[in-house]
């Protein structure tokens, strides 16, 4: 018997509507993190960001705990599509779920094995047993994803980056075939392993592509009963654990490495490299050495540098390494760049 897919179906329309998010989801994050942390696969990925949490996880994230299982479905209302992917946002729309969603999801979910009873209090969208889920997926945010939400979002941008170089390079059809080894594109349908066999017709309202750090190793399809909301396909962000993984760092401490990091990033050479990176997306090693008139060891060195400051982030290439810069370092530049207009405007 063949594997089971999604058909994802567009229409010329549809095509005019794809678009990516570029905003890090960290509540939705949160969730689908909870199902690697009770995982032990993909070890390069997430081994480090497990053994961190050793110890570290509050009893009150209990509540979620019961619905999300290890593998396969997550109940949607803990992921709602918002156009503010904030936290609070994200927590306000989970407490104001439908209660026809929730039962209807509780009831799924109880299909698959055994529940514990407060359950059936949650599926009457009872406040408490609502509450209770909200504070325990706050509580799991703020130890599981808080301390690296810069660092996920740096390698957020740099997929975009990436995206974009393509997109505009060799158009959408590419960016399809490039999105996930497990897609499959084949004008104008896009395939997807799933749990279940099936037709999905996007029936002109296009689609969001949603790059995701706990997405994994399998990409979802989020199709809402709202036939407004844009479907969105989550894939998981790659990042090469030997050259830069944003669960390897731990949140900046502003008062100390923060300080030491952006002081070694002051000097002529660096900035020279920042910038190059910044007007040129995706620039590998050699052509930083090229633009800064230094050797490949010293290019390298000086990206090290900037990756560490949480300005660069870099993604092997086959042989090449490609860097590109986070929102933080364009911030950064067009801060200074405000700085040197202001002064000369006071001259």
């Amino acid at each position: 018997m063949g594997a089971t897919v999604l058909r994802i179906h567009f229409t010329c329309e549809d095509l005019t509507k794809v678009v990516f998010n570029d905003r890090l989801l960290p509540a939705c994050e949160a969730v689908l993190g909870l199902q690697m942390l009770l995982r032990t696969d993909q070890r390069p990925r997430y081994g480090q960001w497990r053994a961190r949490l050793q110890g570290q996880v509050p009893a009150s994230v209990r509540p979620l705990r019961d619905l999300v299982a290890p593998q396969g479905w997550i109940p949607d209302f803990l992921t709602p599509v918002l156009r503010d992917p904030s936290s609070k946002a994200t927590l306000d729309a989970i407490k104001a779920t439908p209660r026809r969603k929730v039962r209807a999801e509780i009831t799924r979910l109880s299909t698959t094995g055994r529940r514990p009873g407060w359950l059936r209090s949650l599926a009457d969208a009872d406040t408490e047993a609502l509450t209770a889920v909200t504070e325990a997926l706050d509580a799991w945010n703020r130890v599981a994803i808080r301390p690296h939400e810069a660092w996920m979002q740096a390698a957020l941008d740099a997929d975009m980056a990436q995206k974009s170089t393509t997109l505009a390079q060799r158009g959408l059809d590419t960016v399809f075939r490039r999105l996930h080894p497990a897609i499959t594109w084949r004008a104008p349908v896009l395939t997807l392993p799933s749990a279940i066999d099936a037709d999905v017709d996007l029936a002109g309202r296009g689609l969001c592509l949603t790059p995701m750090v706990f997405c994994g190793p399998l990409p979802r399809l989020r199709v809402s009963d709202d036939s407004d909301e844009m479907p969105a396909l989550a894939y998981p962000l790659s990042f090469d654990s030997g050259v830069s993984n944003p669960l390897a760092q731990g949140e900046p401490d502003r008062g100390r490495s923060g300080v030491t990091a952006l002081e070694r990033l002051l000097g002529g050479t660096r900035s020279t490299i920042l910038h190059a990176i910044v007007d040129s997306p995706g620039l590998t090693t050699a052509g930083i050495a090229q633009r800064a008139n230094v050797a490949m060891a010293t290019a390298s060195e000086h990206a090290t540098v900037l990756r560490e400051a949480g300005l660069v982030i870099s993604h092997r290439d086959g042989p090449r390494v490609r860097h590109y810069a986070t929102a933080t370092a364009a911030a950064l530049l067009a801060g200074r760049a405000r700085a040197a207009v202001g002064r000369v405007e006071r001259t």
